[in-house]
């Protein structure tokens, strides 16, 4: 199997100051990230400090995209900005108060070299802000809405039908839980301007236009703690899932 590095890490940063160690030593430590590349965006917690800091570790992958102090541009206009500065075939979203499980690169790295996919995600380990996990995600099954009985997860999943699956809810939940390839990114068109959701407008339009695979294993320590984006008042993120519902039908990736 091949060893060589495949994955570039990318890692948004926004005012995650006391979890960034954690989450870069977690994409450092695999000899499959060839690099972790970070940007920062306007944070004012000091985290542009802890950056500066690891990127100067001896054996460090980190690399830092330079951007002026205090500039903000979203999250979607930050992760599209790593993905075009990064150097390997493979992009792996990295949160900045998320952390990847020990296992993600080789559980992904047969399914990649047998060419079974464009677009990988997977289940997700909670933890807290210490870092304590409080449950299992199976993004198929633990989800917020319950599914239709017409809706069978196991055989969507099974026959590839991802779209039916996420017009009802967004069994992603994070754009820490993707790997894409940068073929792919560019056929999709990258992230779109949205401030709660542009992961579950990703998802449905790799849905479209890409190959998807879900892959049943941890891959992903996603992090609750209480300035998570999830926080937002609920009415905003409606609002906002809205907008993107009605684009996608205009654009004829939903039905």
């Amino acid at each position: 199997m091949n060893q060589r590095p495949l994955f570039s890490a990318v890692i948004p940063s926004y005012n995650h100051a006391e979890y960034l160690r954690d989450a870069v030593e977690s994409a450092d430590r695999s000899p499959l990230v060839g690099e972790v590349v970070i940007v920062d965006d306007g944070s004012a917690d000091g985290s542009r400090r802890i950056i500066d800091e690891l990127s100067r570790a001896p054996g460090s992958k980190v690399r830092v995209l330079a951007t002026p102090p205090g500039e903000q541009l979203g999250a979607h206009a930050r992760l599209n900005q790593l993905v075009e500065a990064a150097h390997y075939d493979w992009i792996a979203i990295l949160n900045s108060d998320d952390r990847f499980s020990p296992h993600r690169f080789t559980c992904l790295l047969p399914l990649i070299e047998r060419d079974t996919a464009d677009v990988f995600f997977g289940d997700l380990v909670l933890i807290d802000e210490h870092g304590q996990r409080l449950g299992l995600r199976d993004s198929l099954l633990h989800n917020e809405v319950t599914w239709p009985r017409e809706i069978d997860p196991h055989a969507a999943a099974r026959d590839g039908e991802w779209t039916s699956l996420l017009e009802i809810q967004n069994i992603v939940a994070t754009t820490s839980n993707l790997v894409f390839s940068r073929a792919a990114f560019s056929r999709i068109g990258g992230f779109r301007d949205y401030r709660y959701a542009h992961d579950w407008d990703f998802a449905i339009r790799s849905a479209a236009l890409a190959r998807v695979r879900y892959v049943k294993q941890m891959l992903t320590f996603y992090r609750l703690h209480p300035r998570n984006t999830i926080k937002a008042p609920p009415y905003l993120k409606s609002l906002e899932v809205r907008r993107i519902f009605d684009r996608l039908h205009s654009e004829g990736m939903l039905s």
